[in-house]
């Protein structure tokens, strides 16, 4: 499963002018950092669940 929407930006090959992210709105940009935000409390929970076998 690929998403092609803001969460799924990439970096800029060198020599871009500005991301993604930096053409997004206000809207757009609190969704991404929403998304980013639970994706990182699902890995903190699967290292944690996996750290105690």
């Amino acid at each position: 499963q690929q998403d092609t929407g803001p969460e799924s930006v990439a970096s800029p090959p060198s020599g871009a002018g500005k991301s993604k992210l930096d053409t997004l709105s206000k809207d757009d940009l609190i969704k991404f950092a929403k998304k980013q935000m639970a994706a990182i409390q699902k890995m903190k929970m699967r290292r944690s669940r996996s750290g105690n076998r």
